[in-house]
Parts: structure tokens; C-alpha cells; sequence
């Protein structure tokens, strides 16, 4: 693979890395999975639809993974008032403000890209791991970035727990995190469902 940079920026300068971070959500949660700290098929814990009556409160991790939530969220940028421009730079809670959508269709029977539902899925993440900000912080480099070489400094998170900033290293590295996600979890992430017949877990 080849590396070019402009005056400035190198190999070790953190960038914002938007969807590609993805990648990097979906293996954090397969630390999380295997430490029994968070489960696929289980309710998510969400506040916004904690209430049983809630027809959203039997989302699972699983769903929001395979993006077939059914939340209503356009990932359309040519209109900036539109449901993705607004959560990143309109609502200072991209998680919070994905969460409150209603539900457009069944759950786990449709598909639908949504950077909205990673935002939702990095909220989760920063309440099981649990500690303090210091060790939420910490926790992506222990369990990834570490195991796979690399002595990440550069991650940065959002209000809502999203995982943006990272060295273009990183990105290369993080596409399965072997060192730290197990057989079955990478497994799962690359097998097709029933609304996404022809993709799995999406990472970008």
C-alpha cells in the first residue's frame, strides 16, 4: 500500500476518519462480546426507548450492527438540514439525536445504511466499558490498537461516544481485528441476513 501526505501531515498526524471508524466500532464491540459485556441478541440498553411499551425497546445489538434497526434516519448529504448533517454538526449528540427516531419499518427486516445507528452502537460501547473518561479513552488501545502493533494516541470522541479520530495506520490495520475479536464474532460480522442478503456488517 502506498502512503502520500501533504505539508504537514504524516503517518502519525490523527485525522477525522468518518465511516472508515466504523470499522473500529464493530471490533471494540467484539472485545465487549467476548468479555460477556455486551451480548448480540439481546435488548440494547437505550434510554430513549427504555420503557417496555416502547415499540424500539427490543432493538438488538445484532440489528443496529447489520444496520436493519428500521429507525427512520436519511443518510443523505445534499441537504444540510437532512437527519446525518444535522446529528454530526447540529445536535453536540449524534447518539442521543439517532436514538430518538421512530421506527420506519419492522425491525431486522429491512436494510438501510445509517452512520445514525453506529452513533448509537458507540454509546453503548462507552456505558460497557464503564470506569471513568480516562478509561474509556484508554480502552480502545488496550484492547485493539496495542494487540495489533500500533500505540494509538490520536483517537478523539465525540459527546454522544463516537470514535472518530484516527492515524491512517490505524485505518489500515483495524479492517479485522484479529488480535482481539474471536473466530466466531468475525465470523458473524461477515455473513450475510436476511435484510442484507449480500453484505454483512457494514465498516464503512
Amino acid at each position: 500500500m502506498a502512503e502520500r501526505y501533504g505539508p504537514g501531515f504524516g503517518q502519525e498526524s490523527a485525522l477525522t476518519g468518518w465511516s472508515m471508524t466504523k470499522s473500529v466500532t464493530n471490533a471494540l464491540v467484539g472485545v465487549l462480546v467476548r468479555e460477556g459485556k455486551l451480548a448480540l441478541d439481546a435488548p440494547l440498553r437505550v434510554p430513549e426507548w427504555s420503557a417496555p411499551h416502547d415499540s424500539r425497546h427490543a432493538l438488538t445489538l445484532r440489528q443496529l450492527l447489520h444496520m436493519s434497526s428500521g429507525l427512520a434516519f436519511t443518510e443523505s448529504y445534499g441537504n444540510p438540514l437532512g437527519d446525518v448533517i444535522w446529528m454530526l454538526f447540529g445536535t453536540g449528540d449524534a447518539a442521543g439525536f439517532a436514538a430518538r427516531k421512530p421506527l420506519a419499518a419492522p425491525p431486522g427486516q429491512k436494510w438501510s445504511y445509517s452512520s445514525g445507528t453506529t452513533n448509537i452502537i458507540a454509546r453503548a460501547l462507552r456505558g460497557a466499558v464503564g470506569g471513568t473518561e480516562a478509561d474509556y479513552h484508554l480502552f480502545p488501545r488496550r484492547a485493539l490498537f496495542e494487540p495489533l502493533g500500533h500505540d494509538q494516541r490520536g483517537d478523539r470522541a465525540g459527546r454522544g461516544g463516537d470514535l472518530r479520530g484516527l492515524v491512517p495506520d490505524v485505518r489500515h490495520r483495524t479492517g479485522t481485528g484479529r488480535a482481539s475479536v474471536s473466530s466466531s464474532f468475525r465470523m458473524e460480522r461477515g455473513r450475510a441476513s436476511a435484510s442484507s442478503p449480500k453484505a454483512g456488517w457494514p465498516s464503512a
